[in-house]
């Protein structure tokens, strides 16, 4: 949801892992799927997760009055290393514009160290490939050509996919003392470099295609592994005119803080009246 939120300049909301079923979707990897809307605005999204969280006898009233939450006093976190390793400098102005519009709002900046993010990327990966890999093992002996180079690597041993479970509970735990115990959410990119256009992603079965993936999916592994919420929200442009995002991590089942955070700075940043602008021109 992040992703592609960034790279379109609107709002896409990753939900707690396991907030929202996946019946109906195909799958990628079982234990790292997750499913969110995607909207214009975080109104929109709000909007959107109201029904989504429908349980039987009715739907979650928080994301009916999330928006209008007083958000003054929250400690938005900075992360002192990974996410912000080797940005573009343009990204990186633009992070720190999005940040002041959220301290304007009445947050508290604190920076927080990320620990272990190496081995959580690691991790991420192997079940990652695994589980694709399983899911795919029948359709792949029959249709072997079809399946790009990429995906034809995934060989990943049994032991490193089970540790690579196991170790999760560990890391997670370890994220929320050391991280999100510091602040209330935490703030970061989307992409570090300019928005690609689709010809530059076009790199067909190269080491320049795996590259240029795993640069782009940075910013997002970590969460992904945790199981964390996360939304992309856009803060402007970048020099080709391709929109920007930044996203808001927060602790598990804070939907409604992100919501309200973003419902915010569009508000101090009148992005939406500039990203309305520009779809227009099209």
């Amino acid at each position: 949801m992040r992703i592609p939120a960034a790279a379109c300049g609107v709002v896409g909301l990753k939900p707690t892992h396991g907030l929202l079923p996946g019946h109906g979707v195909m799958p990628m990897s079982r234990s790292l799927d997750c499913f969110g809307p995607i909207g214009r605005t975080a109104e929109d999204v709000a909007l959107m997760m109201y029904y989504l969280t429908s349980a039987g006898s009715g739907v979650d009233a928080r994301y009916s009055r999330c928006l209008e939450d007083d958000v003054r006093g929250l400690r938005i976190g900075i992360p002192e290393n990974y996410y912000y390793e080797d940005i573009d400098p343009t990204i990186e102005s633009l992070m720190e514009k999005s940040l002041l519009r959220l301290e304007q709002l009445g947050c508290k900046l604190v920076k927080v160290k990320v620990p272990g993010h190496k081995e959580l990327t690691s991790l991420s990966y192997i079940v990652l490939g695994s589980e694709s890999a399983a899911y795919h093992a029948a359709r792949f002996a029959w249709h072997e050509a079809s399946y790009g180079h990429q995906t034809r690597a995934l060989f990943i041993p049994a032991a490193a996919y089970v540790q690579a479970r196991q170790l999760r509970s560990l890391h997670f735990k370890r994220f929320m003392n050391d991280v999100m115990k510091q602040c209330d959410v935490l703030h970061a990119p989307v992409f570090r470099r300019a928005t690609p256009t689709l010809v530059e992603t076009d790199l067909r079965d190269t080491l320049a295609s795996t590259k240029m993936i795993t640069d782009l999916s940075h910013c997002t592994r970590l969460t992904n592994y945790l199981g964390l919420p996360a939304l992309s929200l856009p803060c402007g442009f970048c020099p080709s005119g391709l929109p920007v995002g930044f996203q808001l991590i927060g602790k598990p089942f804070t939907e409604p803080t992100l919501l309200c955070l973003a419902y915010g700075h569009e508000k101090v940043s009148g992005i939406r009246n500039l990203i309305a602008g520009a779809a227009n021109i099209f």
